[in-house]
């Protein structure tokens, strides 16, 4: 037997299935085994036969599932860029962020990270990535509360979203806040602004990859 490049994802009419229908249809055949060849690929991520492959190209520009989401799978979890602050600086250089200018004092930062291709569409997972943080309060009593942004492509003029942290010792920083992504470079700022009168380190921070299918 002689395996042939037959690939094939299109559906089959109702009266091609039901019961004693005659099989007879060219595509009946070729649904047969151009979904099985299809399924070869998808899961296993190799040629079912030495022709290089039949079925589309992930993302990556590999043959098989890649996990970056639909429709290519489930797509994984992780960060995507990160700012590893210790309290004690531990690493030189860096400690976590202080703000403590008084209400109103901001520090930006500036995010660069590398987003794995993936099939643009509304709502896929690695079109957002969403902020993650910590927030300490400077000082031995009161409130320490900020206002985190994270802006869009186009810097700190385009468009954003935010969330606030608030603590009497330390907390994390909510998850309200995410800018969309692309693949390939990205680069966003990230503006901390003070709302209390009690200054607060901000580390470790964090833009992250949270959704398996969906936003």
């Amino acid at each position: 037997m002689t395996i042939q490049r037959i690939v094939s994802t299109e559906p089959l009419t109702d009266a091609e299935v039901r019961s004693m229908a005659p099989a007879r249809a060219r595509r009946l055949a070729t649904s047969i085994a151009g979904r099985a060849r299809a399924l070869y690929e998808l899961t296993l991520g190799t040629p079912a036969y030495d022709d290089g492959g039949a079925t589309p190209l992930n993302p990556q520009g590999s043959l098989g599932i890649d996990r970056s989401g639909p429709p290519w799978g489930d797509a994984h979890l992780h960060p995507v860029w990160s700012y590893a602050a210790t309290l004690q600086g531990v690493y030189p250089g860096i400690r976590a962020i202080e703000v403590d200018g008084g209400i109103g004092t901001i520090i930006r930062l500036r995010a660069r990270w590398w987003c794995r291709p993936f099939q643009m569409a509304p709502s896929v997972p690695y079109s957002r990535a969403y902020l993650r943080g910590m927030i300490s309060r400077i000082g031995a009593s009161g409130t320490a509360t900020v206002t985190v942004r994270v802006y869009g492509p186009s810097g700190d003029r385009g468009p954003s979203t935010s969330t606030t942290g608030s603590t009497t010792g330390s907390d994390a920083i909510g998850t309200d806040a995410w800018t969309p992504m692309s693949p390939g470079w990205n680069e966003r700022i990230i503006e901390i602004e003070q709302t209390s009168t009690v200054g607060s380190y901000i580390g470790p921070l964090s833009l992250n990859q949270i959704a398996r299918r969906s936003h």
